[in-house]
């Protein structure tokens, strides 16, 4: 017989929950109000859509170096860039949320205090160093780091190109209709009106931007033509060259036209009625269901005994 300590059966696991039940309650209620707290601390953003089509002029063009005049410009040597063919349409995202936008946009003092409004202070018309408790943290390691290396310390600069740019990057978002050619631009912005110039200025500066990209190529392709027109004799090579050529000159005047080239806007950007962040029912269900995971591991770590005694019972006795 044994006299050592007496052996307690192992509970079922729905008597081990139950002990630990006001734990769990009290990881969904704390995951509940956390969630409300965050609503009602969150920025509230609005979704902003700038809605883009290829130009009525592009589909012309695209058909047209996919042809017989790709081929003629192919014979006389001269690459044609296609004004606002296809692949300039799918390059504008990316032109949108380049350097050369962003310097575009930083250089206009309204939409960079606008885009970095807690860097600006009204009252003293300056840039100010950001508040808070993590850039003061990151501000004094920083410190520390530098007497240690024996170079300057962090400086606060105001922001510039490259803050716009990895402002854009971050920010805005790209959807693309598979069966159609059309492109949504969007961005989450607390500030609805501030987010429709924003995505509508990076369109005109890109949008223009490869518009006299490709006006300087046809120039330069016209008068590569000029000068193979004055060196060539034979009839069927003019033939081709005056037919570039002519090409050529349409596409100089659609690039030398105020319309736009590569995309245009089919609408002004909507913003949404109301804001879509933070997302109310995501975040109600979310926070209290990540509480309840964090309640269950305690419970396992608090009761690993337990349940190790009752997975052992339950393998050696299955049935």
């Amino acid at each position: 017989m044994d006299s050592g300590t007496p052996h307690h059966p192992p509970r079922s696991l729905a008597s081990i929950v139950r002990a630990d039940a006001r734990l769990l309650i009290l990881a969904v209620l704390t995951g509940l109000a956390l969630a409300i707290a965050y609503i009602n601390v969150a920025e509230r953003r609005y979704l902003v859509s700038f809605v883009l089509v290829p130009t009525q002029a592009s589909g012309a063009a695209e058909k047209l170096l996919g042809g017989s005049l790709g081929s003629l410009a192919s014979f006389a040597g001269v690459d044609l860039p296609g004004g606002g063919d296809s692949l300039n349409f799918d390059l504008l995202p990316d032109a949108m949320v380049s350097r050369e936008t962003a310097t575009t946009l930083a250089n206009d003092p309204a939409i960079l205090r606008a885009t970095f409004p807690r860097l600006w202070d009204n009252a003293s018309g300056r840039w100010k160093e950001p508040d808070g408790a993590v850039y003061n943290i990151i501000k004094a390691v920083r410190s520390a780091a530098s007497v240690v290396l024996g170079t300057d310390g962090p400086k606060f600069k105001p922001p510039g190109p490259q803050d716009m740019q990895e402002f854009l990057s971050k920010r805005v978002t790209v959807s693309r209709d598979r069966k159609r050619p059309v492109i949504t631009v969007s961005i989450l912005h607390a500030d609805p009106a501030y987010a429709k110039t924003l995505l509508y200025r990076a369109w005109l500066s890109s949008d223009q931007r490869m518009k006299m990209s490709a006006l300087t190529r046809s120039k330069a392709n016209i008068a590569y033509l000029s000068r193979r027109l004055n060196q060539t004799q034979a009839l069927d090579y003019r033939l081709y060259l005056f037919t570039v050529m002519s090409q050529e000159e349409k596409r100089q005047m659609t690039t030398s036209s105020p319309l736009p080239y590569v995309a245009e806007p089919f609408g002004a950007p909507v913003a949404s009625v109301k804001p879509v962040s933070p997302d109310i029912l995501f975040t109600l269900l979310t926070f209290p269901l990540v509480a309840l995971i964090i309640g269950i591991a305690v419970m396992v770590v608090r009761r690993r005994d337990e349940l190790a005694r009752l997975l052992t019972a339950r393998q050696s006795d299955p049935l």
